[in-house]
């Protein structure tokens, strides 16, 4: 991940979702999914150099505790040669103060403090937190290449149709007629 001026962030990156953890750092990125999301991210991932996924298969997954515990060993095995680490902890439009306390309340980081699975610590003893939500911001403003073909793709088509059945409704069939159809012809 860049920042604005063009240089590489230090801390490896946690972008967590229901069954989604994200882990960006220098040069790896971790992946831990479900089965069920899995097959939906693929598409999207599988380009990337140095990705590690952490899925387990269906069957395994149907096992709610082993899903758990393997949720759990794979964010300590992907944290663990981290020092600091940046969290998007607000959303564009819904800001909020960083709480590095308000952390340790989410399931995973408590989860984390628990002996023979997780680390055994406190997550914000053991890493320097911090929140990259503004930088992250900074990034999806900027049209990424699976946003474009989307856009491309989907979004353009249903634009064409729908200004299409706009214009049909004029009985317009020529586009030296859409050329010549005037403001007030179109609002009525």
């Amino acid at each position: 991940m860049l920042d604005g001026s063009q240089q590489a962030l230090q801390a490896p990156v946690i972008n967590m979702s229901k069954d989604v953890i994200v882990l960006i750092k220098a040069e790896s990125v971790h992946l831990y999914c479900n089965p069920v999301n899995y097959s939906y991210l693929l598409p999207y991932v599988s380009h990337w150099r140095n990705l590690t996924i952490h899925c387990m298969n269906q069957t395994e997954y149907e096992d709610e505790e082993a899903s758990e515990e393997f949720k759990i060993s794979s964010f300590v095995s992907m944290v663990q040669d981290c020092s600091r680490i940046g969290v998007p902890y607000s959303t564009q439009g819904h800001i909020q103060t960083f709480d590095m306390f308000m952390i340790e309340k989410w399931p995973i980081i408590q989860a984390f403090a628990l002996e023979g699975i997780g680390g055994g610590s406190f997550f914000t003893m053991k890493y320097k937190l911090m929140d990259i939500s503004e930088k992250l911001w900074q990034t999806y403003t900027r049209l990424d290449p699976v946003s474009l073909d989307n856009l491309l793709t989907e979004d353009l088509v249903l634009f064409e149709k729908q200004w299409s059945s706009f214009f049909s409704s004029f009985d317009i069939e020529s586009h030296l007629s859409i050329l010549e159809l005037s403001e007030a012809q179109a609002g009525e």
